[in-house]
């Protein structure tokens, strides 16, 4: 499900293609969310400027994709992972993320292949889709990469790994 703060950075980019060297203000305020579940709210200002454009505006540019544990069903009100994530998953580097566009709608592809290089076994339930974006308090203040929760799935059939076990998840996100 996409969420608020996708709604927000997608209303930036399709209002504003104005290159700066100063934040400029969203419609909204962006929460980002770290990969151990904190938080840091209050982000009205992006910076998208010739040194992040292609981050700024792109929908695959500095993605990530965390697993996670979580049950709680997916909202738009979503932040973060409902469980954070899982240390001892690796996503291999053959992760592609691609997009395409159909009858004036965008679709994110995520391929992800994971493997449990931990020793215990784990039971994946919950999917994010995160955005690196280069945000701000203020127009004054300076710009940060923070990661920002665009997308959350808990998927109906829980994906279980034992160690050494691998998955590959297909994620579509459409918008």
């Amino acid at each position: 499900m996409l969420t608020d703060n996708f709604k927000i950075w997608q209303r930036f980019i399709l209002t504003n293609t104005m290159m700066s060297d100063t934040p400029q203000p969203l419609d909204g305020t962006l929460v980002a969310s770290a990969a151990n579940g904190s938080t840091t709210g209050g982000l009205t200002h992006i910076l998208c400027n010739a040194a992040n454009f292609a981050q700024c505006y792109s929908a695959i540019d500095r993605s990530l994709v965390y697993f996670g544990s979580g049950t709680t069903p997916a909202a738009v009100t979503d932040v973060k992972m409902e469980s954070g994530y899982f240390p001892g998953l690796y996503i291999a580097d053959s992760t592609s993320i691609t997009s395409e566009y159909k009858n004036h709608t965008a679709i994110v592809t995520v391929t992800s292949l994971v493997q449990n290089i931990g020793a215990s076994i784990v039971t994946i339930s919950e999917v994010g889709w995160l955005k690196g974006l280069m945000l701000s308090t203020s127009a004054e203040s300076e710009a940060t990469l923070k990661f920002v929760l665009m997308a959350r799935e808990v998927m109906t059939e829980p994906v279980t790994l034992g160690s050494g076990g691998t998955a590959t998840f297909n994620l579509k996100f459409v918008f």
